[in-house]
């Protein structure tokens, strides 16, 4: 069976979704971690950080590839 295809910017934009929706999870769980003392504080924000940083440049890419599309 033939699937139709997608457009190389819709599936760039599924694998952006796809990975965000990964690091959100990852962030949630250290957050907890932290929360309840599971990880001291410090480590925790030291492992924060790339995932942050991470999320930030993944939503400017989402965002600009949803935008070419409109």
């Amino acid at each position: 069976m033939n699937r139709p295809q997608q457009h190389p910017q819709e599936s760039e934009l599924q694998r952006l979704k796809s990975r965000i929706a990964e690091v959100v999870a990852e962030r949630e769980a250290l957050k907890q971690a932290i929360e309840s003392g599971r990880l001291g504080m410090t480590e925790g924000l030291r492992r924060l950080e790339p995932l942050d940083n991470e999320l930030s440049a993944l939503d400017t890419a989402f965002k600009q590839g949803w935008d070419a599309q409109q």
